[in-house]
């Protein structure tokens, strides 16, 4: 019985000469856990995939096993290319291999793609703004990056004498010369200018048996996948603004520390800060969005409070929702939140009561910023059906254990020692936090049934209840 493409065509990893490299050898197993993290909440079937670095192919394989209008590879070494070609064949005009420059490729490609994966090659590339431009202008929903982490912390691109990538020979032998280290943080900058938002962190099941480059940055090779997502507008270069004359932001030479405030600096770059900054972001928008599905008729009133640049209500949207409430205090964030002709954002630091009933209510990591949060869920009960759902999802009091732990969560997403420093001096007195029994007590006193964790990750904690 097949279980996995490669179980039908093993010599994706059987004839690969980078199974005998120390780090990171390719098997069944890496390539299955790894292409099964890729496209794991992704539905490829009609999507057009460009692989750029493409080696064996195993990606067009996978992405046509699963049923992906076409693939194209472009392999630079030919030796690669040319088993690629053989080991496609079955799939005839779906699988198309270009032997060639990546770079020359993507200056002449005419053609748009649903799906663009740059694996394990970025890092060799020095013009890497380049060729993430190119890369991005011809992408039409995701774009998925393998990369190595620098040695270095901080939002930084690193250079390196002594790259390696391997070689399409029997030696067993890798290049070496002058390439790039990014960090996720700079990726997620550059790619902002090009019009990308980060999606997802891709989390690879533990590698058995083999130095696991993915789940421990011991190793000098240690790598990050992450998948990004076209967005609604995009960020600008300093170069950008100053050869165009745009208004960009102006601040003074000398600044003083500021409590923190939703404005447009923060609106700007808030969902690359919210992924950065809470622990299972995306996880815990999903499981809302999973949660409706079980609970909601399309119909039914659903309203995030704390909607901010409306991220969620989109998701729920594309699931087929369709009478959507969202309401932020930020006034930058209202102008610049995602919403369509049957969603309705609210502009207000009140929970609009006068809209009620919902049949659902989401309030993720905005009442701890609200010193009088016992009122506000008051209001949101009150403003339930019987039967509805709150979630709810806030920051809890935690030990210094649990702070040092969510802050190695932060270094590790490549946030500097003075950003979290000066970030949690901004948030003094703004965010405040309450033990994870006060939120217990305060949901059964006010009347919620059937109160439960969904989810938790350090001290962020996001809890389900009933009326």
């Amino acid at each position: 019985m097949i279980k996995t493409p490669f179980d039908e065509n093993p010599e994706f990893y059987e004839s690969d000469n980078r199974k005998y490299r120390i780090k990171n050898p390719v098997t069944n197993e890496v390539l299955t856990k790894k292409h099964r993290a890729i496209f794991s909440s992704y539905n490829l079937k009609g999507k057009t995939v460009l692989d750029l670095g493409s080696c064996l192919g195993a990606s067009g394989k996978w992405a046509l096993f699963y049923g992906a209008e076409s693939y194209t590879g472009v392999e630079v070494q030919n030796e690669y290319a040319e088993k690629s070609r053989k080991y496609l064949t079955r799939y005839g005009d779906k699988a198309n291999i270009i032997c060639g420059s990546i770079e020359e490729f993507l200056k002449n490609s005419k053609n748009e793609y649903n799906v663009v994966l740059l694996l394990g090659v970025l890092h060799v590339f020095v013009n890497f703004y380049e060729i993430l431009k190119l890369a991005s202008s011809i992408c039409t929903d995701i774009l998925i990056i393998e990369n190595l982490y620098p040695c270095l912390n901080g939002n930084i691109v690193e250079f390196s004498s002594d790259q390696k990538i391997n070689l399409a020979t029997d030696k067993h032998e890798s290049m070496e010369g002058i390439g790039i280290r990014m960090s996720l943080g700079s990726l997620d900058i550059i790619l902002a200018t090009c019009g990308f938002l980060r999606d997802v962190n891709i989390n690879v099941e533990p590698i058995l048996g083999s130095k696991d480059v993915y789940n421990n940055q011991e190793f000098s090779e240690s790598r990050y996948i992450v998948r990004y997502k076209r967005g609604d507008f995009s960020s600008t270069t300093l170069s950008e603004d100053l050869a165009s004359n745009r208004q960009g932001k102006k601040t003074p030479w000398k600044q003083e520390e500021k409590p923190w405030v939703f404005d447009d600096t923060v609106v700007d770059n808030f969902h690359n800060i919210a992924l950065n900054n809470i622990p299972n972001y995306q996880s815990v928008v999903d499981k809302c969005v999973q949660i409706a599905t079980k609970i909601c008729d399309f119909d039914s009133k659903i309203i995030d409070f704390g909607s901010a640049l409306g991220y969620t209500l989109k998701k729920l949207n594309h699931a087929g929702f369709n009478r959507l409430y969202g309401v932020d205090a930020s006034e930058s964030m209202v102008n610049k939140s995602w919403k369509n002709n049957t969603t309705m954002i609210i502009h207000s630091n009140e929970f609009p009561v006068k809209e009620a009933p919902f049949h659902m209510v989401i309030a993720n990591w905005v009442l701890h910023f609200i010193s009088e949060r016992a009122s506000y869920i008051t209001d949101i009960y009150d403003s339930l059906e019987v039967g509805g759902v709150f979630i709810l999802s806030e920051k809890v009091s935690g030990s210094e254990m649990a702070k040092d732990l969510y802050y190695d969560f932060k270094r590790l997403n490549n946030i500097s020692e003075e950003e979290i420093n000066m970030k949690e001096t901004a948030l003094k007195g703004i965010l405040t936090t309450k033990p994870i029994g006060w939120y217990f007590n305060v949901l059964e006193r006010t009347g919620f049934k059937n109160i439960e964790v969904v989810d938790a990750s350090f001290s962020f904690i996001t809890f389900m209840a009933r009326k």
